[in-house]
């Protein structure tokens, strides 16, 4: 359980990080801040269908955990490279 407690807590704070540098983009207006309403959509959809998926097939929330956080420490690196306008 604890962790479960752990990783669930990693990926609040990687999840903020993301949101952080989301709202940056936004913030800056332009081209980019137009695209990312909607990536922000579809990568929501696709992390939701990916999880229910391994709920319906019997997962242990702890086996779910690390993947969605390799994806979320992969979006953060890619936000973080982008330059803003």
């Amino acid at each position: 359980m604890l962790k479960l407690a752990v990783e669930l807590s990693m990926h609040a704070a990687e999840y903020l990080h993301a949101i952080w540098l989301r709202a940056a983009r936004l913030g800056a207006g332009g081209d980019v801040a137009s695209d990312e309403p909607n990536l922000m959509i579809v990568e929501k959809l696709a992390a939701v269908r990916a999880v229910g998926g391994e709920f319906l097939i019997g997962a242990a929330p702890i086996a779910c955990v690390p993947g969605r956080r390799r994806k979320l420490r992969a979006n953060v690196r890619h936000l973080s490279k982008q330059t803003l306008p």
